[in-house]
């Protein structure tokens, strides 16, 4: 068996050899024959002869093929019965090599009398009777050669094939009879050799073969290679062991288990396996129980494969099916109900925290979906699967929506700025005016002192310090130039010149080298800058002149002052102003620049969150298309289900809270003992925080307070009121609700619907149902559930979720750790892992499986339903048209 269980491979089970009958067109030995075979990649062939097939030919293929390429005896027969051109209608036998021989087909054809076309002469279904007048000239009734196989062999050992269209094909004319005739081969043949095309015919459920009562039957397309050069020309593709039971799957799931396509369907991550190195001393220790005891799974050293599509864990209580399925989601980073309460101790520690890849090893992706039994309750809980469809199946699956939300938070983070912009802006004016006031008092000091010679001095006194202060300042700028010039420096690649602008950033990196203050330099950690400040002696002896001449001139400022008899303090008041006046001066024009700066800083962010709407409804559109494709998916009609759909809107009721909280962080400073904020809140209600709020005017929300019931000589009214004085904290509110209207992902809100009610209001069943369905329909991650039978129907599973799994698992792979035998043999498992610990002992071995092997069936029979579950796979095959 694969250690992937029933996988796809090609087979081609019309081929005809070079001992074919008739027709033959090959000039090869078996040996290149069978290259041919090989180098087609077929796993499996249907070895074809007309009437009879040889032992020798059988016995030589199969030996030069060896263990690459499975051999089923495929004899084609031409029946008494013609087409609607007159062309005798074909039909083949597959034969069952693992349960009879060649010898014992061939047994039983000789005793079959055939139709001589050219004469009265009785001819039977064996080499030498049909070789003395001709292969050619023969023909067989269809009824005796059924009646013949169903009294020598059992049901099992054969298939009927019919062949509907081509040379020889039952496809009716509009005759009645040719109409009879054509029901009658449907009926007979279990598998059909047709056309590609001919596929979607016999898989219908819902044209008029399908109104006649007949199920849908498997298509097969086949080479019916008479020449070297077509082996393999036509092929399908069959997912299933290379054996006969195998192939007799495909009439259970003919749509499933048959690919017509040049490609198949396959999940693009997949977890491959998981092996154990687990030592004899292996404990389980219950963090509940406080008690240890030797773990189940020590023994077991092989690797564990796991299939690409659906692979079944099952076992009784203990045996370690949900411990595996736990332990692979635990050791790929998803948290666990099962490892909160359970550790698995080597020496006392922990392997899931130390070393766990010396004692676990995992194949294959990081990425996977994991659903416990508690999962699945949590998620029909409160909005956790509308959380889910909208963080897992839409953020996680659409890179568009990922680069919108970087381009959003980046303009949210810009009305962030600007509101601290507002900020500044409101606090340099208010040091401005300070230092208006403060200038003008010192002026009036000044001005108060009509003495020439003071005023003289005065001026003098202005002009020095405004000389020293532009010297400091230079000073001050030649330092912070060159170090946010090294910082510039270091943030360029040297080694990104493979376009015009690194090309030009590097050019004017190296101009810079050649300034003296700079030198480049390169060790272990990389390139670096150093910064050698040069010294101007000429400037700084003037500014040591010019703060000489300064204490000069305030000495002899208070000299006057004290020649006229003035106090200390007031020489000292007079000092402060004459000094103050050209520093305050000056600290005014640097005011004034930085208020000019901050609002053209403002008016910046202001252009660069224009487009923010925009953004947002780019994002709704992305939200609403994704969701429109997973109601899609999950638009399968069922009488079992309700149809199960998500549908966005904003949650205002989030943002309300959100904007409040941030009304009340940033004007905290406004608050007041006993004040309850839920007033606050409800002032701001008045008018409502929408997309229309933002176009508003100061005056024009001023205008429309005055008219809402708002107390204005209540604590909380005084305190709104004191709030929006100030026009720029209405500038700062704007912005605030601009920051939390537009930031979508915190007011996406998915409503679910279970058929037309809100998931919300379902019953705790119906939840368990939309989780278990929306989680196997729309992902793409890996699919692990630890027993989704737990909160479910059977008949939902036999009858509905069964059929989900078919249609899904080749799009993403499945893995469930089940006792339910529904999931296992109408779920179609590729692969079934069968866990038992024998009686007398503690550890776990492992039987892997698949639905085709017989050897293993009895294990599947006993699991619960399983009888039951073969029972109606069995009643898939029940065809026939209405009497």
């Amino acid at each position: 068996m694969s250690n992937i269980g029933s996988f796809w491979g090609k087979w081609d089970l019309h081929l005809h050899s070079p001992y074919t009958n008739m027709n033959c067109q090959y000039n090869c030995g078996v040996d290149v024959f069978c290259k041919a075979i090989k180098d087609k990649e077929l796993k499996v062939i249907g070895l074809t002869n007309y009437f009879i097939i040889h032992e020798n030919e059988y016995n030589e293929i199969i030996t030069e093929l060896g263990n690459d390429v499975y051999v089923i005896p495929n004899i084609e027969f031409r029946t008494n019965d013609t087409n609607g051109s007159g062309e005798y209608i074909n039909i083949h036998v597959l034969f069952n090599p693992e349960t009879i021989s060649i010898k014992a087909i061939n047994d039983t054809l000789a005793r079959i009398e055939l139709n001589n076309i050219a004469s009265s002469t009785s001819v039977y279904c064996s080499y030498d009777s049909i070789n003395s007048i001709g292969f050619d000239k023969v023909t067989i009734s269809v009824d005796t050669l059924i009646t013949q196989l169903k009294k020598d062999f059992n049901s099992s050992d054969y298939l009927i094939v019919g062949v509907p269209n081509g040379y020889g094909g039952f496809h009716p004319s509009s005759k009645p009879r040719s109409i009879e005739l054509a029901k009658k081969l449907d009926e007979l043949s279990h598998i059909m050799f047709g056309r590609k095309e001919d596929t979607a015919f016999f898989l219908s459920t819902d044209n008029g073969r399908a109104n006649l009562g007949f199920k849908p039957k498997p298509n097969v397309v086949c080479s019916d290679a008479h020449s070297i050069g077509n082996i393999g020309s036509k092929t399908t593709w069959i997912k299933s062991e290379p054996i006969f039971e195998g192939l007799k799957q495909i009439l259970f799931e003919p749509k499933y288990r048959v690919d017509n396509n040049d490609a198949i369907r396959k999940p693009y991550r997949t977890i491959d396996s998981i092996k154990f190195n687990l030592p004899e001393n292996t404990v389980l220790k219950n963090l509940q129980t406080n008690t240890e005891q030797e773990f189940c799974l020590t023994e077991l050293k092989e690797e564990i494969f796991f299939s690409p599509y659906f692979t079944c864990i099952i076992g009784g209580r203990g045996a370690g099916k949900s411990t595996i399925i736990n332990l692979i989601a635990e050791r790929l980073g998803e948290r666990t109900e099962f490892f909160e309460n359970n550790k698995i101790l080597v020496d006392g520690k922990d392997i899931l925290k130390n070393n766990t890849e010396e004692y676990v090893t995992i194949s294959g992706t990081n990425e996977i979906e994991f659903i416990s039994q508690g999962k699945v309750e949590e998620l029909s809980s409160g909005n956790k699967l509308t959380d889910l469809i909208f963080n897992e199946r839409i953020k996680a699956v659409v890179s568009d929506y990922l680069e919108k939300e970087k381009i959003l938070a980046s303009k949210l983070q810009l009305i962030d700025d600007s509101i601290k912009i507002i900020s500044d802006i409101v606090s340099l004016g208010t040091d401005l005016e300070q230092k208006k006031t403060s200038l003008e008092n010192d002026r009036k000091i000044v001005a108060s002192i009509e003495n020439e010679q003071y005023k003289e001095l005065s001026q003098k006194v202005n002009e020095v310090t405004a000389e020293i202060e532009k010297i400091n300042q230079n000073k001050e700028q030649y330092s912070d130039f060159f170090s946010q010039l090294t910082e510039l420096c270091l943030s360029i690649d040297l080694n990104n010149n493979t376009d015009e602008y690194g090309q030009r950033l590097i050019e004017i990196i190296n101009h810079i080298d050649a300034i003296e203050e700079i030198t480049r330099f390169s060790d272990e950690q990389g390139i670096g800058y150093k910064t050698t400040l040069k010294n101007f002696p000429n400037t700084d002896k003037i500014l040591e002149d010019k703060k000489a001449e300064l204490a000069s001139l305030k000495q002899q400022i208070v000299d006057y002052f004290t020649s006229i008899g003035s106090t200390p303090d007031s020489i000292a008041d007079v000092d402060r102003a004459t000094s103050n006046i050209a520093t305050v001066t000056n600290e005014i024009a640097e005011l004034s620049k930085k208020i000019q700066l901050k609002k053209e800083q403002l008016q910046k962010l202001n252009d660069q969150t224009s487009d923010i709407k925009e953004i947002v409804q780019q994002c709704e559109e992305i939200i609403n298309t994704r969701l429109e494709a997973i109601n899609n998916d999950l638009n399968i009609t069922n009488d079992n289900v309700e149809k199960i759909s998500f549908k966005y809107e904003f949650y205002r009721e989030k943002y309300t809270d959100r904007l409040n909280q941030a009304f009340r962080n940033h004007f905290q400073s406004y608050h007041k003992p006993s004040l309850s904020w839920d007033n606050i809140y409800w002032c701001l209600s008045q008018i409502e925080p929408n997309e229309d709020f933002l176009n508003l005017t100061y005056e024009q929300f001023i205008e429309q307070l005055s008219q809402k019931p708002i107390d204005r000589n209540s604590l909380y009214g005084r305190v709104f009121y004191e709030i929006f004085e100030k026009k720029s904290n209405f500038a700062i509110y704007k912005r605030l609700i601009k920051r939390n209207i537009y930031n979508i992902s915190e007011n996406v809100q998915i409503i679910g619907f279970y058929g037309k009610s809100p998931l919300t209001s379902c019953s705790f069943g119906q939840r368990c149902t939309a989780v278990v369905v929306t989680l196997l329909m729309t992902g793409v991650k890996p699919l692990l559930i630890d027993e989704p039978e737990a909160h479910l129907d059977n008949r939902l599973i036999a009858e509905y979720l069964v059929d989900l799994i078919k249609e899904k698992k080749n799009e993403r792979q499945i893995i469930f750790a089940t006792h339910n035998a529904n999931f296992v043999v109408n779920g179609d498992a590729e692969l079934i892992h069968i866990l038992e610990i024998p009686k007398e002992k503690v550890f776990t071995e492992i039987i892997s499986t698949t639905i085709e092997n017989l050897t293993h069936r009895k294990s599947l029979l006993k699991l619960e339903g399983g009888e039951e579950a073969f029972k109606k796979r069995d009643r898939k095959l029940l065809s026939g048209f209405a009497l």
